[in-house]
């Protein structure tokens, strides 16, 4: 059972479990014993298809801290006690062919949307050069797709390290693990609280995870293909679905087969590979 009193798309446990069941009464309500259904086990489905449907569509519902897996034991620490949600990632290779044509130092960064880059880092191997910060000048994002780019200016300061950084950047060789970056991510007023001018809202993410979280509760039940009611001679049958229900939520999450549409595609654009 849940042990979370709030999350990202629900921050009012009560409200939101007072919202399902009401949908419940709307038909799913006649499949199952609802006398039964207690307000725990309706919150535990909310949390759970929550945290399905940001695996499902590979985001964040609320903004999250991702940081090198090599942070000292003390940054994480910080983070847990102030709450933060955080995940870790793997430091990215270093390959002079980053720079070769346009690529400019292309690299795409696990998760998105991304928010905001805090800091990149490049780790030299020679002891007596400290490991470089990439000035903010350099960097360009395209946060939609997570495609981070470095673009060397002007206004890079003049340094040892920085000297040798340009060097190693037009072409001398490959150092693996050496770039760490650290940024935070996910989607702001995913829970279509916060009215505000610019910031992109996502009310029919919310919709689509309270119907999942029915069909977990439906799901739970162990409902039979099919079931009757015989009463004073009439006889009534009905039937829940499950399978419809899930290939509509599909349809929202990733559009129509053979699409390129749905929630996925608004969160992470349109998903195009380039062959040659």
């Amino acid at each position: 059972m849940a042990s979370q009193t709030a999350t990202a798309l629900f921050p009012n446990q009560v409200a939101a479990v007072l919202d399902l069941r009401a949908q419940l009464l709307m038909g799913p309500a006649q499949y199952i014993n609802y006398a039964v259904l207690t307000d725990a086990m309706i919150w535990d489905k909310l949390v759970a298809a929550e945290t399905e449907a940001e695996r499902l569509l590979k985001t964040f519902f609320s903004a999250v801290q991702i940081i090198p897996d090599t942070a000292l034991q003390s940054e994480i620490d910080a983070l847990e006690a102030a709450e933060t949600r955080y995940r870790t990632i793997g430091a990215f290779d270093y390959d002079p062919a980053m720079f070769e044509g346009e690529r400019w130092g292309l690299m795409r960064l696990p998760y998105k949307p991304v928010l905001q880059v805090q800091s990149v880092t490049i780790a030299f191997p020679a002891p007596f050069l400290m490991n470089y910060v990439v000035p903010f000048e350099w960097i360009r994002i395209d946060r939609k797709y997570g495609d981070m780019q470095l673009v060397p200016t002007t206004a890079a300061q003049v340094s040892p390290v920085g000297a040798f950084a340009l060097v190693a950047m037009g072409g001398a060789v490959t150092y693996p693990q050496a770039v760490g970056v650290r940024y935070t991510c996910g989607l702001i007023n995913a829970d279509g609280q916060v009215a505000t001018s610019f910031a992109e809202h996502w009310d029919d993410l919310v919709d689509l995870v309270k119907r999942m979280a029915i069909g977990k509760i439906m799901k739970m039940a162990y409902l039979p293909a099919s079931a009757s009611i015989s009463a004073d001679g009439l006889s009534q049958s009905n039937s829940f679905n499950y399978q419809a229900w899930q290939d509509q939520i599909s349809v929202d999450l990733f559009g129509p087969k053979g699409s390129n549409g749905g929630l996925y595609t608004s969160i992470h654009g349109i998903n195009s590979q380039a062959l040659g």
